[in-house]
């Protein structure tokens, strides 16, 4: 943690788009900061009697606060990136201090991204195999003090009766586009 916050404080300028993750938008809410605001109340009252006549009085009062500059739940909230919404986020610039800014969809998506080259495909099906990583070496296991002589094993599933299924082939499966929802 400490080498990851350490790098990270040598960024001079940062984007932060929506978040998903709770706890990555609180470690972020506390980066921006904390903020001193002044809170205002006031009150007004009035009296009337018939021996006293009437009056009346206000009150203003002015208290100061220090808050979260940005709550985590409002990195959670940003609208996704895609061509209606553009693209909203918060800038924490070194110089300037911290910002919202937002760049609309069609000048984000029809000006400044280049767009994706026909020829390119969208998605390439890969081999399940490319998952599976490959055993340690022992120079591997010596570095990252694993000791190879135990064997490991997952704990065993237990497996759920299915419904029989009929088989589906991999090429019957249309190809995912992840750049589907952007341009939407």
């Amino acid at each position: 943690q400490f080498g990851t916050d350490e790098l990270l404080g040598q960024i001079g300028t940062r984007f932060i788009g929506r978040l998903e993750c709770p706890v990555t938008a609180q470690y972020v809410s506390e980066l921006v900061g904390e903020q001193e605001v002044t809170s205002v109340s006031s009150s007004y009252t009035s009296s009337s009697s018939m021996q006293a006549g009437s009056s009346s009085s206000s009150t203003t009062s002015y208290q100061r606060q220090t808050k979260k500059a940005v709550l985590p739940s409002q990195f959670l909230d940003l609208p996704p990136c895609n061509l209606r919404n553009g693209l909203s986020g918060y800038y924490i610039v070194r110089s300037v201090g911290t910002f919202r800014a937002k760049i609309g969809g069609p000048d984000l998506f029809e000006g400044q991204l280049i767009p994706p080259n026909p020829d390119v495909p969208a998605f390439i099906l890969r081999d399940p195999m490319f998952q599976i990583l490959e055993p340690w070496t022992p120079e591997q296991a010596l570095e990252f003090g694993i000791d190879l002589s135990v064997p490991i094993s997952p704990k065993p599933r237990k497996r759920r009766r299915k419904k029989p299924t009929e088989a589906v082939k991999a090429d019957s499966i249309p190809p995912l586009d992840p750049l589907k929802d952007l341009f939407e």
